[in-house]
């Protein structure tokens, strides 16, 4: 397979600048037919990132230089295939940054492997039904006029963020913001908060389930425990009414044996006389 390129033309936009580096958006894809009389369709961009990972981001196709910076996201809006990626504010880039600002380069070109028996043909159109894009750089002559790129600043307070300093939804969204679309991002950001609630009204009654457990619980015990009072009590009772009965049981019979002998002390008596 041989090394092919192909490029998409811009519009020059304001380029807005931040400490640390600029946030170039621009569209390095469409399925429209190019100067070269090729297309390529969505689903091999597609396919491509999602085989082969972001491309690097290179000027002028240069391998024997630096990166120009990373791609930190692919996204797709219609039929365009849009990179975001960010340029180090760093001297080695600031000659690129000013003929960015200046309108200089035309548009973001793809580099890109093909294998033959993956292309077919419309009439004269050769269509790139499957490609392997190893790079994606910056240039100055465009080959297809349908795309635009550019360069907005991130907020200040968020370059540096993690999500432990998040303080909103808000801010846990620009921190996503590299990684996924704006509506990947708020989507997400819903379902966290959709499951976060579903979580806290789960164990909400999860809580409620055990208190009326607990409660419940309780009041057997207290059933039990009255019981078995009853129950401690009333042996108790039967007992020192058993005790109580037999000494008067007792009583009754000792007082029977001292009338029985006094009766015969008396019978004695009377046999003297």
């Amino acid at each position: 397979m041989k090394m092919q390129y192909k490029s998409f033309a811009f519009d020059q936009k304001d380029m807005e600048e931040n400490e640390d580096y600029y946030v170039v958006e621009g569209c390095f894809s469409t399925p429209d037919v190019d100067f070269g009389g090729d297309i390529v369709p969505l689903e091999a961009v597609q396919k491509s990132i999602k085989e082969h990972g972001l491309p690097v981001f290179r000027h002028q196709h240069d391998g024997s230089q630096h990166p120009l910076g990373k791609i930190v996201e692919v996204f797709y809006e219609g039929s365009k295939s849009i990179l975001k990626a960010h340029i180090p504010k760093d001297p080695m880039f600031s000659g690129i940054i000013k003929l960015i600002k200046i309108g200089a380069y035309k548009g973001l070109s793809i580099g890109y492997m093909i294998s033959s028996d993956k292309v077919t043909w419309k009439g004269d159109v050769r269509v790139l039904n499957e490609i392997n894009i190893f790079e994606i750089s910056l240039v100055d002559s465009p080959m297809n006029g349908n795309t635009d790129i550019s360069a907005k600043r991130k907020e200040e307070e968020i370059k540096s963020m993690n999500i432990e300093e998040a303080a909103n939804l808000s801010d846990i969204e620009a921190i996503l913001s590299p990684k996924f679309s704006n509506k990947e991002a708020k989507t997400l950001i819903s379902k966290i908060t959709e499951i976060k609630q579903r979580d806290a009204e789960a164990k909400k009654q999860r809580e409620a389930d055990a208190k009326k457990e607990a409660d419940e619980a309780r009041e057997a015990l207290r059933a039990e425990v009255k019981l078995e009072l009853e129950a401690e009590a009333k042996a108790k009772a039967t007992e020192v009414e058993k005790e109580v009965t037999a000494k008067k049981e007792a009583e009754a019979k000792s007082q029977q044996a001292e009338e029985a002998e006094l009766k015969s002390l008396l019978a004695a008596i009377q046999k003297l006389k």
